[in-house]
């Protein structure tokens, strides 16, 4: 295995101070030591870095509102892209992708893959509930989907070809060409999402030659040993968004989802109706009090 697989699985850190201490290196008080602070880091990095939401942020700073006093409430894409245009909505897209990946190399450095996976989880975790804007945020899907990415490109033994992410997004793409609904595409990619992982990471396993078991190489014992991990973050993934789209569940079931057309001629942005909207009762009282007044003269 390269240096760089090494780096991915394992991770720069723990790959220093698995070297410095030598044989028995992960039974030493030094390493668990290690081992607990590199996790309470990733986790208060990730989440503080989830906690920058950018919906709230350009809806305050550039239309002078907040995005959760509009729409579905949801300080994510798509109410942002319903309230304020398709652009403000791509723009927050970008932000809440690069926010993650950001956490997730972070996770890297530390402990290769196991710590993108718990950057990722607790990046959306922040993003989801926000200490800074009162534990109101989003629903984390482009979190998460910057998480399945930068996981799915650290696994060696599929070639870092991103082969689950290629799947969960052709569930999305499918259900949404058939539905329309983006938040039911979202639910159904990410319900399918610990199932497809799960296959490969066991097909990613069975690559594994006995030579490379035999020697106990650290990029395949580590492997080895966080694979459980693995799973078990995509399972807490899938159950928080899920639960994050409880209200839009219960619309889907009443019929009473909103439909997005994404690639339909640019429509009116709801916060631009609000404005012509509040713009021309202004205007009509202004005209009211006008006449009032030519009344009273006369």
């Amino acid at each position: 295995m390269n240096y760089f697989n090494r780096f991915c699985v394992v991770g720069i850190a723990r790959s220093f101070v698995l070297q410095s201490l030598g044989d028995g290196a992960t039974d030493s008080p030094i390493y668990i030591v290690f081992f607990v602070l590199s996790i309470a880091a990733i986790i208060a990095a990730s989440y503080f870095l989830g906690g920058i939401n950018f919906a709230i942020i350009i809806s305050k700073k550039k239309f002078g509102t907040d995005i959760r006093d509009f729409g579905s409430g949801n300080a994510g894409m798509t109410n942002m892209m319903r309230t304020f245009g398709k652009k403000a909505g791509i723009i927050t897209f970008a932000g809440d992708i690069g926010k993650t990946v950001i956490a997730c190399l972070l996770g890297y450095l530390l402990l290769g893959r196991l710590g993108a996976f718990v950057s990722g989880l607790f990046c959306m975790v922040g993003h989801m509930f926000p200490a800074m804007y009162k534990f109101k945020g989003g629903k984390g899907v482009a979190c998460a989907l910057a998480t399945i990415l930068m996981t799915d490109i650290g696994n060696p033994f599929m070639y870092h070809i991103p082969l689950v992410l290629i799947i969960t997004l052709t569930v999305f793409a499918v259900v949404y060409l058939v539905s329309k609904y983006i938040s039911l595409s979202a639910i159904m990619s990410i319900l399918i999402y610990p199932m497809v992982l799960y296959i490969f990471e066991n097909v990613s396993i069975s690559t594994i030659s006995e030579a490379e078991m035999a020697i106990k190489e650290p990029t395949v014992a580590f492997y080895l040993i966080d694979f459980a991990y693995y799973v078990i973050i995509s399972l807490l993934m899938t159950t928080l968004v899920i639960f994050m789209h409880r209200a839009n569940i219960g619309r889907l079931y009443r019929g009473e989802e909103s439909k997005t057309y994404l690639g339909k001629k640019k429509s009116v942005p709801l916060y631009e109706q609000q404005q012509e909207q509040t713009t021309a009762k202004s205007e009509n009282a202004q005209t009211v009090k006008k006449k009032n007044g030519k009344n009273k003269r006369k």
